[in-house]
């Protein structure tokens, strides 16, 4: 059997929000998952989820195919939608952000367009030119694009976001490294000091036995050898010493430089974060505010037409952009 889109339901009459999965393999029910759980969001980063097909139970927004783009810096979703043979799509998010709330928005994103598009818009919009409301048809217009440059600004917030958390981890880890190094080149230089402190012990107890006897000259030898010996070792032991002491410089500067990166990558990421929150705050407003001003104006120019139905203008052709993708 081939595989299939896994589907989402939402079931409004319910208590709590369920969603559940098509088994892709067998096209069998999977397992109950509720949104916003923490199964939802483990299914949506698992590698074999490539796509599913939102159906919500209300009418005012509409059903979509979502599908997740993998790219060096994450994964991506995407919303797609044919409507009368135009393919239109939008931004979803990151699977962290696909929330019941997200998904809705962008249904009724979708729907939006798809009837802004269609024929029966384009008419309604030629004929409030006649209306003498070309000023509010703009200002919606205006609204929209900004609307669009806010939510791409949001999104590359959001990723220069998580980049500044992967510099972060990264320098931690080299922190951990330095520190690492610093550990051993400590413990080296203790145990020279060991040798060191048995080769004087040695010396000493040579010494005291050369002077209360008359040594042989072999002994005097083996003294002056021991001799050069602790004067090597002390010599080593003093570069030890110097390469610890320039180890433990360079560590305090290397620290105290990571320490101020990060603080301003935390003022920077407070920044991008508070940025983000009033975009989404902006987007709200622009919605409550705007969302429903094309329907109104539908409403009264039909109710105008009714009345004025013999004294309309003809009609002027107006070119409008279409912002679809053919398949």
């Amino acid at each position: 059997m081939a595989a299939k889109t896994p589907k989402v339901w939402s079931f409004t009459e319910r208590a709590t929000l369920e969603f559940w999965v098509e088994d892709p393999r067998r096209g069998e029910r999977l397992e109950d998952i509720h949104l916003d759980s923490e199964q939802w969001f483990q299914w949506l980063n698992l590698p074999s989820s490539k796509s599913f097909k939102f159906e919500p139970v209300d009418q005012r927004t509409s059903d979509f195919i979502a599908s997740k783009e993998t790219k060096t810096d994450g994964d991506f979703w995407y919303a797609y939608k044919k409507v009368n043979g135009e393919l239109y799509h939008c931004y979803i998010g990151l699977s962290k952000d696909l929330t019941l709330v997200r998904l809705r928005e962008i249904g009724l994103q979708l729907l939006q367009t798809a009837k802004n598009d269609s024929p029966s818009s384009q008419q309604s919009y030629i004929q409030e030119v006649h209306l003498n409301l070309p000023g509010e048809s703009q200002e919606v217009h205006h609204l929209k694009q900004e609307i669009q440059r806010l939510q791409d600004e949001l999104t590359n917030s959001r990723l220069e976001l998580e980049k500044n958390q992967s510099i972060c981890t990264q320098q931690s880890a080299a922190k951990e490294v330095h520190l690492t190094e610093l550990e051993q080149l400590r413990q080296g230089n203790q145990r020279l000091q060991d040798e060191l402190a048995n080769s004087r012990l040695e010396l000493e107890k040579n010494q005291s036995i050369c002077t209360q006897q008359s040594a042989p000259k072999e002994v005097h030898l083996k003294i002056l050898v021991e001799s050069k010996e602790l004067e090597q070792l002390k010599q080593e032991n003093q570069r030890l010493q110097d390469e610890l002491a320039n180890s433990r410089q360079t560590y305090l500067i290397a620290c105290q430089e990571h320490k101020e990166a990060i603080q301003q990558l935390r003022h920077q990421n407070q920044r991008l974060q508070t940025e983000c929150d009033q975009m989404n705050e902006e987007i709200k407003q622009l919605y409550a505010k705007y969302g429903d001003l094309k329907l109104e104006k539908i409403i009264r120019h039909q109710d105008s037409e009714r009345v004025k139905s013999r004294t309309t203008l003809p009609e002027q052709k107006v070119s409008l952009s279409n912002t679809a993708y053919s398949f």
